[in-house]
């Protein structure tokens, strides 16, 4: 799994974004996601794009509405996610 977050920074690795993640960098009061839409491109490749946002900062700046892209690869009964993206939207 790979991952680029709304600073632009990318993560190879699952374990690198699940640092990132879960680091002390951000303190989030509440998330919310609006407007997803799933396309898929065959039986077992899909994409889903939404709108998110979030109460809260990430190193002390206030943390905007989100644009994410997020690829999903079904394996077996799983469904994956290999790859997203979330770029700042203007608010």
């Amino acid at each position: 799994m790979s991952f680029i977050n709304i600073f632009g920074t990318r993560f190879l690795t699952k374990a690198d974004a699940l640092q990132d993640w879960t680091s002390h960098g951000c303190q989030v009061k509440s998330t919310a996601v609006n407007h997803p839409q799933a396309t898929f491109l065959s039986p077992k490749v899909a994409i889903l794009t939404f709108h998110g946002s979030a109460d809260g900062t990430c190193f002390g700046q206030k943390i905007g509405p989100i644009w994410g892209t997020s690829t999903y690869i079904k394996q077996g009964s799983k469904w994956k996610w290999p790859f997203g993206i979330n770029i700042p939207a203007k608010s």
